[in-house]
């Protein structure tokens, strides 16, 4: 592997004497590939950054002047990506605020785009797939979990794969019956 010490930045507690330029100064941590490192105040902002471009574009939806093709901008596009990538990455207690804040924003436009207020119930029948006779909305709060796992799971087969110690992880999901009473 060939390393291009020109394109590399070094960002540490110390100043270095290396070849590779500095970073600079950073506020308790530094962003790599959209991912904050550092410290959880520096996490925290870089998550109401998120929230805030999240709510910028759903308030932007209602200029569109058509329900239908805001409806499908906001189950196509606005489903959550930044926030989904960002939950593999952030520890659990901030991914599940972070999920919560977005799900928040995301019903109330939906609600907006709908002309309604959805209720507990009709919430969870949004969030369930098209071909389940949802309307496809992807809810980042039912993704916190297993976005934690995979991220996990990810992390340990990188470390088997460096030759470090593998732990093995056993998953049990219980999924209600088609007869149980309040299965959707």
């Amino acid at each position: 592997m060939h390393v291009n010490i020109a394109k590399c930045k070094q960002w540490g507690p110390t100043p270095s004497t290396s070849a590779v330029a500095p970073l600079g100064p950073c506020d308790g941590g530094v962003k790599v590939l959209g991912v904050p490192i550092g410290s959880v105040g520096f996490a925290q902002s870089e998550c109401t950054t998120v929230l805030t471009k999240l709510q910028f574009c759903l308030e932007r939806l209602k200029l569109l002047g058509c329900s239908f093709s805001a409806f499908h901008i906001l189950r196509s596009c606005l489903s959550a990506c930044k926030v989904t990538f960002l939950l593999r990455t952030l520890p659990l207690d901030l991914a599940e605020r972070l999920a919560a804040d977005a799900q928040a924003k995301m019903r109330s436009a939906l609600n907006e785009v709908l002309d309604t207020s959805l209720d507990a119930t009709q919430w969870s029948l949004a969030r369930l797939p098209v071909r389940k006779g949802g309307l496809g909305i992807l809810d980042p709060l039912t993704t916190v979990a297993p976005a934690h796992v995979a991220s996990f799971l990810t992390s340990s087969s990188g470390a088997h794969a460096s030759g470090l110690p593998q732990c093995r992880v056993t998953l049990s999901l219980s999924l209600p019956r088609s007869g149980d009473a309040g299965a959707l």
